[in-house]
């Protein structure tokens, strides 16, 4: 189908585009400029609108569950379990995005990074700058030491307050 394969997108689009302006062009009389535009609405711009919709919906449900998911690694840390356990216990649990991006952290780090460079690729990866505080959390934690469970606790909270405080100002501009 056309999920997951962006060759059929894109020609699904630029097809849309084409048969639209020829309709434009040959049937309703439209000049060869208007027909034109309709071609790069459809076949350009429009596809560009629905990945970057798409992109945002997705960063959205990853912000809202990379919350739940930092207490279920401070929860299994808690109970004795390694880091990468964790992780890979995330992965397996939540839904995705977030559990598929987890899991792809979980192999990374199986084949040898290290838990602070596969959340860095992480973060590059999906582009949500509460990732950045995971990395850069991660990273502080590494070179000082300190405790990991409070760190992401901690996290957690200010990630969640984040997310309140984004839905009041929402709330008071609609």
């Amino acid at each position: 189908g056309i999920k997951g394969n962006p060759v059929a997108f894109i020609a699904m689009f630029l097809g849309m585009g084409v048969v639209g302006a020829m309709v434009m062009r040959l049937l309703l009389g439209f000049s060869t400029i208007p027909s034109l535009l309709f071609f790069v609405g459809v076949g350009v711009i429009l596809p560009y609108l629905v990945l970057r919709r798409a992109r945002n919906k997705r960063i959205a449900r990853f912000a809202t569950q990379l919350p739940d998911a930092l207490d279920m690694i401070v929860r299994s840390l808690r109970a004795g379990h390694p880091t990468s356990v964790a992780i890979g216990l995330v992965a397996r649990e939540m839904p995705d995005p977030l559990g598929t991006e987890f899991g792809i952290v979980s192999d990374e780090i199986t084949f040898g990074l290290s838990l602070e460079q596969a959340v860095r690729k992480l973060s590059e990866r999906v582009g949500f700058e509460g990732l950045n505080l995971l990395a850069v959390s991660l990273s502080m934690q590494a070179k000082t030491g300190g405790n990991l469970t409070e760190i992401l606790s901690n996290l957690s909270k200010v990630l969640r307050e984040r997310q309140k405080l984004r839905l009041k100002v929402r709330a008071l501009s609609a």
